[in-house]
């Protein structure tokens, strides 16, 4: 879909925690025993990976401490 659409970036946001996977390059996202998603980029910024006839370039990785804690939620009618 990805290359069908033409989709110039790619967010991975997910408020599981990262684990190591079968592969030492890669991280598996785990979420109630369940893989949801693998690490399918570069681990370093620069770095290229490619898939056949698409490549996926890093530009930027940045991890954010999840607290566990619902933010507010304001309704107004």
């Amino acid at each position: 879909m990805v290359f069908q659409e033409g989709c110039p970036n790619i967010v991975n946001l997910t408020k599981a925690f990262a684990s190591r996977g079968i592969r030492a390059s890669l991280f598996q996202i785990i979420e109630d025993g369940k893989i949801k998603s693998t690490q399918y980029w570069p681990l370093e910024p620069g770095a290229f990976q490619s898939y056949g006839k698409m490549f996926v370039n890093t530009k930027k990785v940045r991890a954010a401490v999840h607290s566990g804690s619902v933010p507010p939620r304001h309704i107004y009618s």
